[in-house]
């Protein structure tokens, strides 16, 4: 139900004009750009936020530190899959904010225990 009042709204952003007689829908390059750089940046300030949530009110240090591998394979792929970066930038990116996760749960290990 969600995914089709998502296309739904999507397709008034994305739509293109279509030949009158085809079932197909043309997007326009820049639409479908505009599309993924939206879904880009709400993702890049959700995901963030997100895992600093989960993690303050997760208790079990075994339990943070699987979740900061999840936190951080999601991040890898949704940096290779939504943006151009390189493998070296995407590296360096996920890296980065492994070590940020890893510097919060450290702070919170001894106040969450």
């Amino acid at each position: 139900m969600a995914v089709s009042n998502f296309s739904a709204h999507a397709s008034c952003f994305m739509k293109g004009d279509e030949p009158p007689d085809s079932p197909l829908e043309i997007y326009s390059q820049s639409r479908i750009r505009s599309a993924v750089r939206l879904l880009a940046i709400i993702v890049s300030s959700i995901l963030p936020i997100l895992s600093i949530i989960v993690l303050y009110y997760i208790h079990s240090e075994k339990i943070r530190l699987s979740l900061i591998v999840v936190f951080t394979v999601l991040c890898s792929i949704f940096l290779a899959f939504l943006t151009s970066a390189t493998n070296v930038e995407i590296i360096a990116a996920t890296s980065t904010y492994a070590a940020v996760q890893v510097v919060f749960v450290s702070g919170n290990l001894t106040s969450g225990s």
